[in-house]
């Protein structure tokens, strides 16, 4: 009879098993969450609730969260100085009539005093598309071509012909 439990005991411990979160669809949805999200909910509520706490709670370090802030601070400042860039970049492209590409705008931003890569120009240029117009060169027609313009060579090289008017 020892290897047979009672019933009062099998429902304990199905009980504790519930209230532990032990069945994936039961635990929190909170601690699923991307350490990203984690401080930006801690961030937003840590006026109403002390972060050493929500830290605990989130299973964010304290250290990771300080650090984060610190990040998030820097990319602030980061956006702010890529929006004044954004805008130098639009006004060196619409002054141009919207020809000059990543290469000449980078040159015209270097002439104003900009320090700014051509990698970073050609990122901002993508994502704001501001694509340079390209008129297309001219290329004259094929002679293999049916609707061939020109004659068909009757010289063929030869520039010493035998007699004038005769090839």
């Amino acid at each position: 009879m020892r290897n047979r439990e009672s019933s009062q005991t099998k429902r304990k411990r199905i009980d504790r098993g519930k209230r532990e979160c032990r069945d994936p669809k039961k635990i929190p949805a909170h601690l699923y969450a991307s350490t990203r999200l984690k401080c930006e909910a801690m961030k937003r509520l840590d006026s109403r609730y002390s972060v050493r706490k929500m830290c605990k709670v989130l299973g964010v370090g304290e250290k990771q969260y300080c650090q984060w802030r610190i990040q998030e601070e820097n990319r602030t400042g980061r956006r702010l100085e890529e929006f004044e860039l954004v805008q130098r970049i639009e006004e060196a492209f619409h002054a141009s009539d919207d020809a000059y590409g990543c290469r000449k705008i980078m040159r015209e931003l270097r002439i104003a005093g900009i320090a700014v890569s051509e990698w970073k120009v050609r990122r901002i240029m993508r994502q704001h598309g501001f694509y340079s117009v390209t008129q297309r060169k001219y290329k004259p027609y094929r002679h293999h071509q049916e609707t061939n313009p020109y004659q068909e060579d009757l010289v063929k090289q030869n520039f010493r012909p035998e007699a004038p008017n005769v090839v």
